[in-house]
Parts: C-alpha cells; sequence; structure tokens
C-alpha cells in the first residue's frame, strides 16, 4: 500500500503511533513509576507468580511508554524487547529505562514482527490489538513469536457498555 495514500496500513499505524506515543512524555517521574506499579498490581490481582519472569525472554508488543517493559525487566527477565510504531515514544522509554540492561526499545509493527518463531517465552500487549488494522492478523503474529510453552497476555479495552461512560462522566469530579 502506498503511504501517500491517508487510509493505508503504513499511514494509519503512523497516525496511531504518533497518538499513543506522546501521551507518555508528560508523566512525571511518580506518574510513571506509578503506571509500572500497575504492571505488577495485574500479575498479584491474576495471581501470578512474578518470580517466573527470571530468566525468561519477553516481548513487550505495543510499549507506548515502556512501563510494562520496565516492569519485566525489574522482575529479572533475562531480555525484553519493546515494539511499538510511535517513534516519538521512543527516546522516552530508553530515557525512562536507563539503567536497566536487560531491556530494549524498537520500531516495528505487531502485525510483521521481526523475530522468529516461538524467539519469546512471554509475549505481553496491553491495550494494543484494538487500535490494529487488523486484530486477527494481529493474534497471529503475537502467538507465532511466543514459544509453546509460554504465555501470551492480551489486554483489550473498548467503549462500549456503561463502564466507559461512567469513566468519562467521573473524570471531571477526580480531578
Amino acid at each position: 500500500m502506498s503511504a501517500a495514500n491517508p487510509n493505508s496500513q503504513e499511514s494509519l499505524e503512523r497516525s496511531t503511533g504518533k497518538l499513543f506515543s506522546a501521551l507518555w512524555r508528560p508523566y512525571d517521574d511518580q506518574q510513571f513509576e506509578d503506571s509500572v506499579q500497575l504492571f505488577f498490581t495485574r500479575l498479584e490481582r491474576a495471581r501470578f507468580d512474578q518470580s517466573w519472569f527470571e530468566g525468561k525472554v519477553c516481548l513487550d508488543a505495543g510499549y507506548g511508554g515502556g512501563r510494562y517493559s520496565i516492569g519485566m525487566a525489574r522482575l529479572g527477565a533475562e531480555k525484553v524487547i519493546g515494539v511499538d510504531v510511535g517513534t516519538e515514544g521512543l527516546e522516552n522509554a530508553r530515557t525512562r529505562s536507563a539503567g536497566l540492561r536487560n531491556v530494549e526499545f524498537r520500531e516495528s509493527s505487531v502485525l510483521a514482527l521481526p523475530f522468529p518463531d516461538g524467539a519469546f517465552e512471554m509475549v505481553w500487549c496491553a491495550g494494543v490489538l484494538q487500535h490494529t488494522v487488523d486484530d486477527v492478523r494481529t493474534v497471529d503474529e503475537l502467538a507465532r513469536v511466543t514459544k509453546a510453552e509460554g504465555y501470551l497476555y492480551l489486554l483489550v479495552y473498548v467503549t462500549g457498555g456503561l463502564r466507559w461512560p461512567l469513566i468519562q462522566w467521573l473524570r471531571p469530579l477526580a480531578a
């Protein structure tokens, strides 16, 4: 597809990446740390043994600001690779992960991951699938790079139902 076509896959991915990668820059250090803590909270609530990450090779598919990559790295993963189409978030994620030698960030689409089959013991994809141009192809690609005995974590959020309008209504009151 031509990048000149505003409806092309590349154009849609660039637009989505630009929008979401810019969201993390305004976070101060405490806000960002709170967002990393959300990773640990999700694992606790799922009763997932956090020591499982020790020595594992993990992928954060659609890393955004890098919070989940940083979380897995802190839990002792041997290596964490974060991929995202948002180039603006790349430097921000690298800065926030300074000092962690077991994490790296790359620019890549989740629709065409540059890794061999079964490369990762954990593939974490939170809040990304619903923004892709082809959700079935994305899940196929994520599953392809997940080891047979590994884990694929998918978090999908939607705007339908009562929950989202209630959150939007309550935000001004919480501010």
